[in-house]
This record gives structure tokens, C-alpha cells and sequence, in this order.
């Protein structure tokens, strides 16, 4: 037999020092797992993963998701005067608020809008930062916008509320408040009914029993009452079965 020489032969002289090394527990290797360890003889290591399974980074990363915008508050009436000074918006006569959180009908509407206050440059001293660059076009500046609105109504009539409340389970339901006045305000989103106040929540209604009653409708749904009350819950199966 001719004698083996170059890298096989050494690669075959170090397999068969493997296999002389077993000790006799071991199976010893056969024809087959021979040659399969011939094959990866020479063969380049894979590349070690850099272990980012599970931590997100091995994603591609997602674009945010766009805030939702608030839209915009159409308000009717047959008559309106604005105050640039105190910057407050009064609206008579048949009052009509569309909102995206609510709608409002009232027979007047005072609107107190955000002050902006703005120092003029004669006022600021010379060691002031330059100011800050305004936003690119298509973006609000901040400040402005309504601060808080007051809704009466006049003797006899009430201020009526509504929200539409879109619940977990894809289900809407209707919220309606009444009173003779209402007060709303934009950074807490509560609206405060006064005036022997009533809120009906779906079936369930809440009626006042006292002039001194308050009830609070937030822009979520929650309620809450402080004064003496009467809450009456219907059971939606009976409704169901008549």
C-alpha cells in the first residue's frame, strides 16, 4: 500500500490518534462518522451570533406610532363678541358646540382662551440667551387655546351634554348630562354640572336631589357626584325581553 502523504495524510494520522485514544467504553468510530469528520476537516467555523434574540435589537425598528389629533371645536350662535385684552369669547343666542370629546347646547357660552404673554425686546437684557427658533412651518407654537368655557342656560331651559364613549369591547355608549350650568375645563378635561344636574350613562340614569348636587363627567367617561342624589340601574336583560 502506497503511504499517504500532504494534508490528508496528516489529517488522517490525527483521526487515527483520536481513535486510538478512546478508551474501550467508548463506541468506536465507524467507516461513516469517519469520513464525516474527514469532511469538516479544514472547514471554517460558522459565525457566533451575537445573542440579540428576544432583546428587540435584532428587529427593525419601528416607525412610532403618529399621536392622534384632538381636531377641531366648530362653535354656533346668533351672536358673539370677543375681548382681545382678557381674551374671552362670549357666544348668545341658541349655542351649538361640536367637539370631538363632546357636543354642548347652551343658550350662552363664555370661552377664556390661554394667555400669551410675550416680553418685548426693549425689556430684556443684553446678557439674555438668544431665543429659541421658532417651530417648522406646519407645527403650532405652544400657548393659546381654550383654557376653560362656562355654559348657562336660561330660566326654564337646561345646558345639555353629550359624549359618545367607545368601551373595550368595541361598544359605544351614550352619555347625556343636563343642568343649568356647565363648566368645562381643557387641561383636565372634566366638565362640571351644576344646577340640579342629571347624567344618564347608557341605561343608567343619576338624578339630583339638592340644589347643592355637583356632578363631574371627565372626557373618559368616569363620574363623579357629591351631594345628594338618586341613581337608578336598569337591568339591560329585562330590556332585552320586552
Amino acid at each position: 500500500m502506497s503511504k499517504l502523504r500532504g494534508p490528508l495524510a496528516l489529517a488522517l494520522a490525527g483521526l487515527m490518534g483520536t481513535l486510538m485514544a478512546q478508551t474501550p467504553a467508548e463506541k468506536p468510530l465507524t467507516e461513516k462518522d469517519l469520513l464525516k469528520k474527514m469532511d469538516t476537516i479544514g472547514a471554517a467555523p460558522k459565525k457566533k451570533q451575537l445573542g440579540l434574540e428576544g432583546t428587540g435589537l435584532d428587529e427593525k425598528k419601528k416607525a412610532p406610532t403618529p399621536k392622534k389629533e384632538k381636531g377641531e371645536t366648530v362653535i354656533t350662535a346668533l351672536e358673539a363678541t370677543f375681548d382681545q385684552k382678557t381674551r374671552e369669547a362670549v357666544f348668545t343666542g341658541k349655542v351649538v358646540v361640536k367637539d370631538p370629546e363632546f357636543n354642548v347646547e347652551c343658550d350662552r357660552l363664555d370661552a377664556f382662551l390661554k394667555k400669551v404673554t410675550e416680553a418685548s425686546a426693549a425689556d430684556k437684557p443684553a446678557a439674555d440667551p438668544p431665543p429659541a427658533p421658532k417651530p417648522p412651518a406646519g407645527e403650532a407654537e405652544k400657548g393659546g387655546g381654550l383654557d376653560h368655557a362656562v355654559a348657562d342656560a336660561n330660566p326654564g331651559n337646561v345646558v345639555l351634554i353629550t359624549q359618545q364613549k367607545l368601551g373595550d369591547d368595541g361598544s359605544i355608549t351614550k352619555n347625556v348630562g343636563k343642568g343649568r350650568r356647565a363648566t368645562y375645563d381643557a387641561k383636565t378635561g372634566d366638565v362640571v354640572l351644576t344646577g340640579m344636574p342629571s347624567v344618564q350613562q347608557g341605561i343608567n340614569l343619576c338624578v339630583a336631589q339638592d340644589e347643592s348636587t355637583v356632578m363631574t363627567l371627565n372626557r373618559d367617561g368616569r363620574m363623579k357626584v357629591v351631594g345628594p342624589h338618586t341613581t337608578t340601574i336598569k337591568d339591560s336583560a329585562n330590556l332585552e325581553g320586552k
